[in-house]
């Protein structure tokens, strides 16, 4: 098992590597990747509903979910539009990241004395968020090399891993 542990540890660091050469590559995979997970969790909620005898909510998001994971994977247009849904997506995400942090440390005002810096921090994720929709370009390279990075991460640790 150590065996097996080191050598995916040292693929996911080569993988890593070539995710932070080529970050807008990597970027444009990862749609495929959310097609496959789309696929998958659809497929497994269809087989639960089935085996359960639940056709409710889950059942046809299950549905609609399979679905889409298929036309993402099999039409090219639409795993563009998936590409610019995750871009738009993360900068939406980082906006109201950064408004929440701001309301919250606002209210922490009273209870904790290091507020400023959740204000600090909340204002820095707005301006990213702000900059991405403006420049989609350069979100698209963030993600690509932090998948990089946590790729990198990730191999350093199935290495570092002990069993006993």
């Amino acid at each position: 098992m150590r065996v097996l542990s080191i050598i995916l540890g040292i693929i996911l660091i080569i993988g890593g590597i070539a995710c932070m050469s080529t970050p807008i590559r990597t970027f444009v995979d990862g749609g495929y990747f959310l097609a496959a997970m789309l696929l998958v969790w659809g497929i497994y909620g269809i087989i639960a509903g089935i085996s359960k005898k639940r056709y409710g909510f889950l059942f046809v998001f299950s549905i609609i979910s399979t679905i889409m994971g298929f036309v993402v994977l099999f039409v090219p247009s639409f795993k563009f539009v998936a590409d610019i849904v995750i871009l738009i997506a993360m900068a939406c995400w980082f906006v109201v990241r950064g408004v929440t942090a701001i309301c919250t440390s606002i209210k922490l005002k009273d209870i904790s004395g290091s507020w400023g810096w959740g204000v600090f921090l909340g204002v820095l994720d707005v301006i990213v968020g702000i900059y991405s929709f403006v420049r989609p370009f350069a979100l698209a390279i963030g993600i690509g090399i932090m998948l990089g990075i946590y790729f990198i991460i990730s191999g350093i640790n199935l290495i570092a891993m002990k069993y006993d």
